[in-house]
């Protein structure tokens, strides 16, 4: 694969990461510069990755094909991974901007405030497993959790929201 395949790639994947960050900062240049940053990190601390993705021969053999799908989805893992860590440090500092962000969206769309009533990584957990990711596996190595603990948010998560949802319904 050339340079410029895999740009086209890696730009291939700025609206789902996009869409990842927006769910856990809700402002648009925000979660764009997530996303920038993101793509940043990953290229100079996934350099091993991305040059066996880049400069990958040929392939000849299916062991190679599988071998180069393997990194191509170890790439896109470090992309989410990179987006939640970045997200998560920009929440903590863009904290009261948000407070009222779900109020705000009460008569907009009560969906959208329901689910910013959550914290942070419910809303990252429940977006990444309900939305682009349906491995527990892949989601645990995104929030760098294990399993185990991912599967008791996700519960738990769930179970936050739709007793949100059920209390706006019985008001």
């Amino acid at each position: 694969m050339k340079r410029k395949e895999f740009e086209l790639l890696l730009t291939g994947y700025i609206p789902e990461l996009f869409s990842f960050a927006w769910a856990i900062i809700p402002d648009d240049l925000q979660a764009e510069q997530v996303v920038i940053d993101a793509l940043l990190v990953v290229s100079l601390h996934e350099r091993q990755l991305i040059d066996s993705c880049v400069y990958a021969d040929n392939i000849l053999s299916e062991s190679k094909k599988k071998l180069i799908e393997h990194n191509y989805n170890q790439l896109k893992l470090s992309l989410y991974s990179y987006v939640y860590r970045i997200a998560s440090k920009r929440h903590i500092q863009l904290a009261e901007n948000f407070k009222n962000f779900s109020d705000n969206l009460d008569n907009k769309n009560p969906i959208y405030s329901n689910f910013y009533s959550l914290e942070m990584e419910e809303r990252s957990i429940l977006f990444l497993k309900e939305v682009f990711i349906s491995s527990y596996e892949e989601i645990a190595k995104i929030l760098e959790i294990n399993v185990e603990i991912l599967e008791k948010k996700i519960n738990l998560a769930r179970e936050k929201f739709n007793g949100i949802i059920s209390n706006e319904r019985v008001c």
